[in-house]
């Protein structure tokens, strides 16, 4: 894992229908990814998956709004509760459009997003608001790939 900017989640692809074969894991700043074919280097361009896993930083306790735009699934848990999710038959190239208000204390909760795409398109896009705070908080600076940063 690269320890170059801990701001950030890891994302692990897999492939395949039914067959999970785990690909070289990366460091993305956040999830927000319009695909127009493949994601990576050796993973396809259809019928993949990804999951980014790491830790959001709530910057003050609050109520969170989380607004998620995917193409095909989605999936998306922080403290351990699924907050959004649609899993169902693939869309094609209609969108699912979710959003969600949690409840999270100021600090550190593990997070875990998956994605994944069937045929076409592909794209995940996410914004996070905070209660209170006009502009949605800027991804890249609270999300986290290293063990909890120390407080």
């Amino acid at each position: 894992m690269s320890r170059a900017d801990p701001r950030s989640c890891r994302g692990i692809r897999d492939q395949g229908e039914r067959r999970i074969t785990t690909r070289p894991a990366r460091v993305d700043p956040g999830f927000g990814f319009e695909w127009a074919g493949s994601p990576a280097r050796g993973v396809p361009a259809d019928r993949f998956s990804v999951r980014w896993e790491g830790l959001f930083r709530a910057p003050e306790s609050a109520s969170y709004s989380i607004f998620l735009v995917a193409n095909d699934g989605v999936r998306f848990v922080i403290g351990g509760e699924t907050v959004l999710e649609s899993f169902e038959a693939p869309q094609g190239s209609r969108n699912f459009y979710g959003s969600s208000e949690v409840r999270l204390d100021a600090g550190y909760h593990r997070l875990r997003v998956e994605h994944f795409e069937d045929l076409g398109s592909a794209r995940i896009l996410c914004r996070v608001g905070v209660e209170g705070r006009e502009a949605p908080l800027r991804l890249a600076d609270h999300l986290f790939h290293a063990p909890e940063p120390q407080k």
